[in-house]
């Protein structure tokens, strides 16, 4: 019931239209939907177009970079692929869909390998003198196989064999490194010399200028000198005690500017007396009196 063509297998009340100009649904119409072109690209589904939702996909359409299969052959080109996952298909300018790090607009990094894809290697990314080095790899000299990171450093040759940045006499494997141990550093401008031993000790500082010299002890300044002890300032010179001289200009030969005060700076007798005291002059007469009578005596 309702299968308006019960010899179709396809044909029945409610089937899909095909287009295959049948009645599939028994609707009464052929082919309804399925025949319209739909992306208006001359071709319906009826037509062979594999996609009438896209008016670049269609029998005999030319395959474009879209992933699509636009020729609607069964199958996509190889490549419309992203095999690497970079995001760029080889149609869209990878140059190597099998290296993430290598499509179109890549940075170049040093692996010898065109990774921008603009059809060149950079030159220092080559090794031109087969000593397995490049120049973005340390060779400093990628013409000379003689000259590389790992190379040996002649010492007589004027070139800097290791890369290194010094040749010969200054680099540390030829004695090179002078400038760092037991030359201008240690031992020489900083130990012992200007430092040490020299403007500091024994010299300006020790036993010259502060100690037994003429500024501090036994000098001219503070002992036994002018300025201190047994001088012309101090102790048992002209100014204080048992000298004569006459600092007041008074005439008198007596040092008279410490006369009748403690006894400490007057000129005294045997017997402690001041000069001058009654004492002191009575004692003068006894010794008179006994020089006197000496020759007496003795004419008895």
């Amino acid at each position: 019931e309702g299968d308006c063509d019960d010899a179709e297998a396809t044909v029945y009340d409610g089937a899909p239209e095909q287009c295959d100009g049948l009645d599939n649904d028994c609707d009464g119409t052929v082919d309804e939907g399925v025949g319209v072109d739909n992306d208006g690209d001359g071709y319906t589904a009826c037509d062979g177009d594999c996609d009438d939702n896209n008016a670049d996909t269609y029998p005999g359409a030319t395959e474009i970079c879209d992933g699509n299969d636009n020729n609607c052959n069964g199958g996509t080109g190889m490549n419309e692929f992203d095999q690497d996952g970079d995001g760029m298909m080889p149609c869209a300018g990878d140059c190597d869909d099998l290296d993430p790090d290598t499509y179109a607009g890549a940075v170049e990094i040093c692996d010898g390998i065109d990774n921008d894809c603009d059809g060149t290697v950079p030159a220092d990314e080559l090794d031109a003198d087969g000593d397995s080095y490049t120049g973005c790899g340390g060779d400093c000299d990628d013409s000379d196989a003689n000259v590389n990171p790992d190379a040996v450093e002649d010492c007589a040759d004027g070139i800097d064999n290791d890369c290194d940045g010094l040749a010969d006499g200054l680099d540390d494997d030829c004695g090179g490194g002078d400038d760092d141990t037991g030359d201008d550093d240690t031992g020489d401008d900083d130990t012992g010399d200007d430092d040490t031993g020299d403007d500091d000790t024994g010299d300006d500082d020790t036993g010259d200028d502060d100690s037994a010299d003429d500024d501090d002890s036994a000098d001219d300044d503070d002992s036994a000198d002018d300025d201190d002890s047994a001088d012309d300032d101090d102790t048992g010179d002209d100014d204080d005690s048992g000298a004569t001289d006459d600092d007041d200009d008074d005439g008198d030969p007596i040092d008279d500017d410490d006369t009748e005060d403690t006894g400490e700076d007057c000129t005294c007798r045997l017997d402690g007396s001041p000069a001058g005291s009654p004492m002191a002059l009575g004692w003068l007469a006894l010794a008179g009196l006994w020089l006197v009578r000496l020759p007496i005596r003795r004419r008895r």
